[in-house]
């Protein structure tokens, strides 16, 4: 394992080791930002499956809906909510601002911005399976405590919507969505885990980051935030 562990940090590394010399890969910005938006697309399209597979297989198996009603309610407003915070970025002056950086002793920014998006897709993937852990902990097939259950689908979303914040916050207008948004919104994502709908509950605090995003009236600020 740990052998392992060591050829893949070495293989991730290899990007940014080969850029070291004089000469640098041409790339373009708007590529980049698609397919990483592409990809983040799919992660969230298998977090959505995973839980929609989860809560079949409960009510397959017997369980009736409406204990789940809040689990399922609760984790299509968390991914669509999440699917809205990347989404609504300007993806392309970042990545266009880092390709301008990347020939001078400031080109590790673009580094960032790619290895960053480890977080990004782990968050999203973590999401989904915490969803259905949270069915399988409503339908009492898991051995897990309340907060446990909780935090399988809270700390995962937390660090999401941080990751995103980091990784695109520069580009935002200066103000108050911009600077607290994001971090106050996943502090209470967090704290839902010690609630008793640790999954409707983070839903709702990412869909009120929206909401109040849109409130403000500028198109790109969801994740003023962000």
């Amino acid at each position: 394992m740990v052998i392992g562990l060591g050829l893949a940090v070495a293989e991730m590394a290899v990007p940014w080791w080969a850029e070291r010399g004089t000469e640098r890969t041409p790339w373009h910005p708007g590529h980049i930002a698609e397919r990483y938006g592409l990809f983040t697309l799919i992660v969230l399209g298998e977090s959505v499956l995973a839980a929609t597979i989860a809560i079949q297989t409960a009510v397959d198996t017997g369980e009736a809906f409406t204990d789940l009603a809040t689990t399922a309610i609760g984790g299509f407003a968390l991914v669509a909510s999440m699917w809205w915070i990347y989404f609504d970025q300007p993806v392309d002056q970042i990545v266009a601002r880092a390709r301008r950086a990347f020939s001078d002793e400031h080109g590790n920014q673009s580094f960032l911005w790619g290895y960053g998006h480890y977080f990004v897709y782990a968050g999203a993937a973590a999401t989904g399976a915490g969803i259905a852990v949270n069915v399988d902990h409503v339908t009492h097939h898991s051995t897990l405590t309340d907060l446990q259950a909780g935090a399988a689908v809270t700390v995962p979303a937390a660090i999401f919507t941080i990751t995103v914040w980091l990784l695109h916050r520069s580009a935002k207008p200066d103000g108050p969505l911009r600077s607290y948004a994001c971090p106050v919104a996943a502090a209470g994502v967090l704290a839902m885990s010690f609630t008793g709908e640790p999954v409707l509950g983070a839903g709702i605090v990412l869909a009120t980051l929206v909401a109040i995003a849109l409130k403000v009236g500028r198109p790109s600020t969801v994740t003023a935030a962000t």
